[in-house]
């Protein structure tokens, strides 16, 4: 008697419980989703996937970017098929954007048991997503937090946000220079530099230790905070901005790609 390997059960395991107004959906999704140049591969995941009743669907989209740093143009691609797809399909079909680099760096989401299983047990839409073969037990944890954040607020821009979504939205992105520092402390074996909280001595500190001037970007989060508490929203143009800001600082401080920041500050007018 010949036996599965469990990678080739886990295809069986899904359609298992997939039903077929489900298979319609997943089938007109690949339609939508095959001459999208947006959206380079895609894996649905999750609770649609366990026959647990619920028809919203998670997926996990890879989509092109400059060294790890997505553009304004694909944001607002990625908005407007995301708005399309929940139209047409009469589901919420979350998208969750990551870029290549993930697939190599041990310390991306992609590898982190919170994430991966559910990867794992999902199904390719489009093309082949580069899921890992198997989760990075030993994360490092400071590392992580970036790429997580930075996962988080992505997904976050792509969705209609109330002010209580965008406040969270705007922290995550505002600590990062502090939790870049956190990992530099540690890869250095150093004492901390700062306290991630103090988000004034975190941009003056991180200015200091990666030669940027971040001034106009800090006012820049300034003012989003005060439109988000006058008008419960954020214009998008800001939005991206600020994540296209936040990419760059990811791909600098994790060396995907040092001179990121040092070329955002030099290309984008804030």
């Amino acid at each position: 008697m010949t036996s599965l390997s469990y990678k080739e059960v886990q295809p069986l395991l899904v359609a298992e419980k997939t039903s077929n107004r489900k298979e319609g959906i997943l089938n007109l999704l690949s339609e939508r989703l095959a001459h999208n140049p947006f959206i380079l591969s895609a894996r649905g995941y999750g609770s649609f996937f366990t026959g647990e009743g619920s028809v919203d669907l998670d997926l996990a989209v890879m989509v092109p970017s400059r060294h790890s740093v997505i553009e304004e143009e694909t944001y607002l691609a990625l908005r407007e098929t995301r708005a399309s797809l929940c139209r047409e399909l009469k589901i919420d079909v979350d998208l969750v954007p990551h870029t290549i680099d993930e697939a190599t760096d041990l310390n991306s989401p992609l590898y982190n048991p919170r994430y991966h299983p559910s990867l794992f047990f999902g199904r390719d839409i489009k093309n082949s997503f580069p899921l890992p073969e198997r989760i990075n037990p030993t994360q490092n944890v400071a590392a992580y937090v970036l790429l997580d954040n930075r996962t988080i607020t992505r997904r976050q821009v792509l969705r209609d946000c109330d002010l209580n979504n965008w406040r969270i939205f705007l922290a995550k992105l505002r600590h990062a220079p502090g939790n870049a520092l956190t990992f530099s402390s540690l890869s250095e074996g150093r004492g901390y530099y700062v306290d991630p909280s103090d988000t004034v001595r975190s941009f003056r500190t991180f200015d200091q230790v990666f030669g940027t001037d971040s001034t106009e970007i800090f006012n820049l989060f300034t003012r989003s905070k005060q439109i988000i508490e006058e008008t419960g929203d954020l214009p998008l143009e800001i939005a991206i901005k600020l994540l296209r800001w936040h990419d760059s600082l990811v791909a600098t401080v994790l060396g995907h790609y040092p001179p990121a920041l040092k070329e955002f500050f030099d290309e984008e007018s804030i």
